[in-house]
């Protein structure tokens, strides 16, 4: 009697296995989860992808992402000699340019430029006017002006004005600072065309 009852307690015991639940558990549906960290799924066998061949087979997908941070470099040169015989060429180089849809670099003159070189580099001095233009255009940029735009590499040619020596007041050696600056911006009619 006692192999019977052992059998029967036993024969229990595995039916109640076989009927135990099986669950899947999504973090993202539990109120309690407030947490900024990624979803972390856990697959408990028998939902998702089970059929009667694996009963314990479950499935999930994941997400697979890349981003990619624009890029570029802009040269331009760290000086210019003016002449008094004729425009001088000035080039403005963007490469390695990696861009966001719609968007380009945008080289423009400092705002308060003044557009002078000063004697000795002395703002208190004698001083002489330039003017720069872009290539094939005859207006000059002014301060706060678009000197260059580029969505891809390449070159933008800008012209100093040739210097009229009978405007320097006294002889020696004039210079002055021009700053350009350079930001990514979204692309307006104006500068795309």
């Amino acid at each position: 009697m006692r192999k019977v009852l052992a059998l029967a307690a036993s024969l229990v015991f595995a039916g109640a296995m076989a009927v135990s639940a099986i669950a899947y558990s999504d973090p993202a549906d539990d109120p309690t989860n407030n947490n900024d960290q990624p979803d972390i799924y856990q697959i408990v066998p028998g939902l998702e992808g089970a059929d009667d061949d694996n009963p314990l087979a479950a499935t999930r997908n994941t997400a697979v992402t890349y981003d990619q941070d624009p890029d570029y470099l802009v040269t331009i040169p760290a000086g210019v000699a003016l002449s008094s015989e004729n425009e001088t060429e000035f080039t403005i180089q963007a490469s390695k340019v990696n861009l966001f849809d719609k968007t380009g670099i945008i080289v423009t003159i400092d705002k308060d430029t003044d557009f002078k070189v000063y004697l000795g580099g002395d703002t208190s001095k004698s001083a002489i006017d330039y003017t720069i233009r872009q290539d094939g255009k005859t207006d000059s940029i002014a301060a706060g002006g678009l000197a260059a735009a580029f969505t891809e590499d390449g070159t933008q040619k800008l012209y100093f004005s040739k210097i009229d020596d009978t405007t320097a007041p006294k002889a020696g050696s004039y210079s002055g600072t021009l700053t350009f600056d350079i930001a990514v911006e979204t692309l307006t009619s104006q500068i795309a065309g």
